[in-house]
């Protein structure tokens, strides 16, 4: 018997998902993905879940979910001073972290991962399940 998701999937996140199926760069970026899968499409954040915090890492970048789909992002540098907020997580790996000012590297939210190896990624913080 298929597994019916509670919810579908944007779009956008849904063919970055299918794409990255056939290029994940390790073991840690294939979790990271399938793991999201899951969760956009089965385990709503509706009190958020924090992914990365800002404590954790040394560039003070954090990554919160939202509902299903929709992230929060940016520097904890002086409380959290760069925010954003954007609909899928596509469109959170695919923005540059120095054009928007959360961090002075040249590359992509998706880059700034792949270079941690996902280090400090946690799966266990939905608040709503908490």
């Amino acid at each position: 018997m298929k597994h019916e998701p509670l919810f579908e999937l944007w779009e956008d996140d849904a063919k970055l998902f299918e794409q990255m199926k056939e290029q994940y760069q390790s073991e840690e970026e294939r979790i990271f993905f399938e793991t999201m899968r899951y969760k956009e499409q089965d385990e709503p954040a509706y009190s958020n879940e924090d992914l990365i915090l800002e404590d954790e890492n040394e560039d003070l970048v954090y990554i919160v979910r939202c509902s299903e789909h929709e992230y929060e992002f940016g520097s904890g540098e002086l409380g959290h001073q760069t925010k954003f907020y954007v609909d899928s997580l596509s469109d959170m790996l695919n923005t540059n972290l120095a054009d928007v000012g959360v961090t002075s590297m040249q590359g992509t939210m998706l880059d700034w991962l792949r270079e941690r190896n996902y280090k400090g990624v946690r799966y266990d913080r939905n608040l709503a399940l908490m």
